[in-house]
């Protein structure tokens, strides 16, 4: 991922077949400065959020956390998704959360609203709005409100198109 300053966001891993440790990382475009940007030993997620911040997933021996990352530097806590908490999506105004567990798609408003279920099924994305999800379902898509109420259905898998800064105004 690039962010604002044309730097690359990546995980640093020792090996890629056995990353025990992946670190999030920036890199100047021009490959002369390598700058760690959390203590996190196990990153495997991160957002742009539309206030510059980053919402980085990680794991931990108590389950997945997800931190935010001001650009200056300092971490602040957004949630504690506990154990099993895969595919992790924030909404990029940092009000809300959405993740899988054991094949069901849970979201919760931060910062302290409580996980409600959204529906059977995986890999939750939220719109560049944040007011809608698309949730892959063993029949293809479903795009549903914050509420769970289905908007639409797709019989493929299908994602939200790339939302340059400033589209979601």
């Amino acid at each position: 991922m690039i962010d604002v300053a044309g730097a690359i966001l990546t995980l640093r891993v020792a090996s890629v077949e056995a990353p025990f440790v992946s670190r999030l990382v920036r890199v100047a475009a021009d490959g002369s400065q390598l700058t760690m940007l959390t203590d996190e030993q196990l990153v495997y997620g991160v957002q742009p959020l539309t206030d510059g911040s980053l919402a980085v997933t990680a794991h931990r021996p108590e389950g997945t956390q997800v931190t935010r990352v001001a650009p200056k530097g300092g971490t602040q806590p957004l949630a504690d998704l506990g154990p099993d908490a895969v595919n992790v999506s924030v909404a990029s105004n940092g009000a809300a959360i959405a993740w899988e567990r054991r094949g069901e798609v849970f979201l919760r408003d931060l910062p302290a609203g409580q996980p409600q279920r959204l529906a059977v099924g995986g890999r939750p994305r939220f719109a560049p709005d944040g007011q809608a999800l698309l949730v892959d379902t063993p029949t293809g898509t479903v795009l549903m409100d914050l509420r769970a109420r289905t908007i639409a259905t797709f019989t493929t898998q299908v994602a939200f198109d790339g939302c340059a800064a400033g589209c979601e105004s």
